[in-house]
């Protein structure tokens, strides 16, 4: 009867333990390479823009998985402006895949003591 409970258990909360795809895109040429980082840690960069959201597998959008639960996320362009048009975290959904775009005119310079002090990365 304990392994049937433990196996039970185990089945409604599995789906929560999953990876869960997020995509990040862009229509903003001028500033590729964008960097992306989740919770400080460098994951890559969008190298090609798009006009309409993208399909998985896209080339030039980066594709991730993340673990359930709640991240930072950070972008900075080519030239080191940090994007300002998103929230600071996501918390993605499970079962679904988070499209995030990086918007064209988004991005801002940051003065350099602001960069001290921020921590960004």
């Amino acid at each position: 009867m304990k392994r049937y409970l433990i196996i039970g258990i185990l089945m409604l909360v599995s789906p929560f333990l999953r990876a869960q795809d997020v995509i990040f895109w862009t229509n903003e040429k001028s500033s590729l390479p964008i960097r992306v980082y989740v919770d400080k840690e460098y994951i890559g960069d969008v190298t090609e823009t798009r006009t309409r959201q993208p399909q998985l597998g896209d080339p030039g959008c980066l594709h991730v998985l993340l673990a359930p639960g709640e991240h930072e996320l950070t972008a900075v362009n080519r030239y080191g402006e940090l994007y300002d048009g998103w929230t600071d975290r996501i918390t993605p959904k499970v079962g679904e895949t988070t499209y995030l775009k990086i918007n064209k005119g988004n991005f801002r310079t940051l003065s350099e003591e602001r960069r001290n002090d921020e921590e960004l990365f």
